[in-house]
């Protein structure tokens, strides 16, 4: 029975710690380039390597091969994930996703390709360095942005007050001019993406110290057209130029109580939108007024949609109040999108950028070629920081979403080397839950990351990793936790990233 014992022991040792390379490397890519690759039992995730410099404006598509693969994204800097996505807000194409990030700092990031709903395939990967733009003081009178064509982004920046919200109206005034729009919190987030002709869009900014980025193309590399951005709700009028106004949206809903046998929503004093679908990436096709009401008769991930005078309307529920019966609510399906921006991908060889005049904002910018070689480059400074001598670290990922941690090591002072356990949280003593395989990587960023090295198991274990590579280490309820060992065995000031996520 001992010697049972003893066997039954020796394999679920060797279960938890014997770890397997999961991490295809994707290798350096550039701004411009666009690459085929695949994922497979093999190469579950592919990291690619890319160089970037601060407040640069980068998006990243990857496209699925075929209609039952569906790509994740995830974007990794110096401070862990800047940006997720399993899907492109922007376009109607189910197996694609899309980010956009503004990068904190000169250095060194990684994109990580994976899947979400464990299929595998080839994919397209394409990266995007958005044209810089301008700052935009926002006055009495509007903004007006040239959009040329050839379907290249361009970015503004947006200062806004300090102390209040900034409301603002982005209107077009180019009749039925296919656009995209999306604008960036000064953190980076994507706080709203659209595509459409939508005649005008009121937006409310929260007040920040720093400025908002908006991200504006023509969603067909044949059009070109004219934005105005002003700030306000009202759409702008054209006082100095020859740019006509566009038409206002219709506003409907009935005042008084809403009906107690049957679910409504209510707007606010503000009034809110009413879209073609249930995104914001669909066009709004009208308006609610302002505390009015209107009967709704199916739902779809947190919109309601309900009957008006042009036709089925979508309404988000974050922006209302509801009344009456609403829990049982029939699922509707969402329309399709008008149009299609999947395709809109950079091509590998010279890329077309826009030339924006700093000093007149109303300038049409003019198309130039650029042939020399995208790849930015920073240089390494002295280290000068030293990382804060710390005890060992506690690290717990869900047995399903994953997590990360992340921390710093420096040399040939300060904290060299760091000891993190991990708990896979949530495992239980019934089948599904009782066993997962986690994905375990480390990202560095900083000076001399070549020099950092890591593994698991205990301290005297070797650390034969290096940074952006991959570990998979097996867990079930009752042998739920794995030690990480990182060490900096040269010169340098590293920040890791360890991030976890479930392979099976």
């Amino acid at each position: 029975m001992k010697q049972t014992r003893w066997i039954g022991l020796i394999l679920m040792l060797a279960l938890w710690v014997v770890p397997s390379v999961v991490m295809a490397q994707g290798g350096i890519i550039t701004y411009g380039e666009t690459r085929t690759d695949t994922l497979s039992d093999a190469a579950p995730q592919i990291l690619y390597a890319l160089n970037g410099n601060a407040d640069e404006v980068v998006t990243v598509y990857v496209i699925g091969g075929t209609d039952a693969f569906q790509p994740s994204l995830t974007i990794l800097g110096p401070t862990g994930q800047l940006a997720f996505s399993s899907g492109d807000a922007l376009s109607p194409v189910l197996n694609d996703a899309r980010a956009t990030v503004r990068l904190p700092q000169t250095g060194g990031y990684s994109i990580l390709v994976g899947s979400a709903n464990a299929g595998f395939g080839s994919y397209t990967i394409a990266v995007r360095l958005t044209t810089p733009g301008i700052s935009t003081q926002l006055g009495a009178e509007p903004v007006v942005l040239n959009i040329p064509p050839g379907g290249q982004s361009q970015a503004f920046t947006i200062p806004v007050s300090p102390n209040a919200d900034t409301p603002i109206t982005i209107a077009s005034a180019t009749p039925n001019f296919i656009y995209s729009v999306q604008i960036m919190a000064p953190d980076g987030r994507i706080v709203l993406a659209l595509d459409g002709a939508l005649p005008s869009l009121n937006v409310v900014l929260p007040a920040s110290t720093e400025p908002y980025t908006i991200i504006v193309k023509a969603s067909n590399a044949t059009d070109s057209g004219t934005l105005s951005i002003s700030q306000g709700g009202a759409i702008p009028t054209t006082t100095g130029s020859n740019v006509p106004a566009p038409v206002a949206t219709e506003e409907v809903g009935s005042a008084g109580t809403p009906p107690t046998d049957q679910c409504s929503v209510i707007a606010g004093p503000g009034g809110v939108n009413i879209r073609s679908g249930p995104d914001v990436a669909y066009a709004a096709i009208g308006g609610l007024a302002p505390n009015a009401f209107l009967v709704v008769n199916g739902q779809n991930n947190g919109w309601y949609t309900g009957p008006t005078n042009f036709g089925a309307g979508w309404v988000a529920g974050s922006v209302v109040t509801t009344s009456g019966p609403c829990g049982n609510l029939a699922f509707v399906n969402a329309p399709p999108l008008p149009t299609a921006t999947a395709t809109d991908l950079p091509t590998a060889t010279a890329t077309a950028t826009t030339t924006t005049n700093t000093t007149d904002p109303t300038a049409t910018p003019t198309a130039t070629t650029e042939t020399t070689d995208p790849t930015p480059t920073y240089t390494a400074t002295e280290t000068t920081q030293i990382a804060v001598i710390d005890s060992d670290h506690n690290m717990t990922a869900d047995r399903d979403s994953g997590g990360q941690f992340t921390n710093d090591v420096s040399y040939p002072d300060g904290d060299t080397s760091d000891r993190v356990r991990l708990t896979i949280d949530n495992l239980t003593n019934q089948t599904p839950n009782n066993y997962r395989e986690m994905s375990i990587l480390v990202t560095c960023f900083g000076e001399g990351a070549e020099n950092l090295t890591w593994g698991t198991g205990g301290p005297s274990s070797p650390t034969s990793n290096k940074c952006n590579e991959a570990l998979a280490t097996q867990h079930t309820n009752d042998s739920n936790q794995t030690y990480i060992n990182i060490n900096l065995n040269g010169s340098g000031y590293v920040t890791y990233t360890i991030i976890v996520t479930i392979t099976s």
